[in-house]
């Protein structure tokens, strides 16, 4: 009976599919509603308007807002770094001028299927509403090992997708009244699905995408996406 169920188990695990192959973009297209919150406490940030530089007595909240910003991973694979897998995390706000791409990194595929980087410098975001291009007015971006874990289902899908707890921090500057500081993290990425993401962030991600595989070389000014 014991050799019998042990075949059985041996069988079994034989016709198993993979939950995950490494190297084969499984997250390609998947997106998060990103999101910065924090709070620079006073004595933190420096006004770097003239020498002698001084320290801001006040604190400074920012938040980027809700459904303001959108990531989405792109799959490059091979093309970015040879022999590994790598995507692009690509940010896209809803800025004063419409929806605007602010920034872009480098992920590398992890052996588990997660996605992350040991020290990356994204996501960075505007104020919600904020001027992003031709020129920031204020961002805060997230500094550290950023870790993107993804589980899969039984059959190799994507179950879901989930930010793990930041350990770095955030970079804050208002180039308004340069004025620059750090403070501890406040980035969130949620995973959502692409119908309640607004075209606008959709339509921003795809140009970037075109322009990036030079598949699209008319595009004039990747950053606000034709806005």
């Amino acid at each position: 009976m014991i050799k019998k169920t042990l075949i059985s188990s041996l069988f079994f695990v034989a016709v198993l599919p993979s939950a995950y192959a490494l190297n084969d973009g499984k997250l390609d297209g998947i997106l998060f509603e990103t999101r910065i919150r924090t709070t620079i406490k006073k004595n933190y940030s420096i006004n770097e308007t003239s020498a002698p530089y001084e320290l801001t007595a006040d604190k400074i909240k920012f938040d980027s807002g809700r459904k303001s910003c959108y990531s989405s991973l792109y799959w490059k694979g091979n093309q970015v770094i040879p022999d590994t897998g790598a995507y692009r995390l690509i940010t896209v706000c809803n800025g004063a001028s419409g929806w605007e791409k602010t920034d872009e990194e480098t992920l590398q595929e992890l052996s588990d299927g997660s996605v992350g980087d040991d020290w990356p410098w994204t996501p960075y975001v505007t104020r919600s509403g904020g001027t992003i291009y031709p020129n920031w007015t204020e961002f805060a971006g997230y500094v550290g090992t950023l870790v993107l874990k993804a589980t899969f289902k039984s059959d190799g899908t994507v179950k879901n997708v989930k930010l793990q707890k930041p350990q770095g921090l955030i970079d804050w500057g208002n180039f308004d009244t340069n004025t620059f500081g750090t403070a501890k993290s406040g980035l969130k990425m949620k995973r959502v699905d692409v119908d309640s993401v607004d075209t606008g962030a959709i339509a921003c991600i795809s140009d970037y995408i075109k322009w990036v595989d030079g598949n699209d070389l008319t595009i004039p000014e990747i950053e606000n996406c034709g806005n």
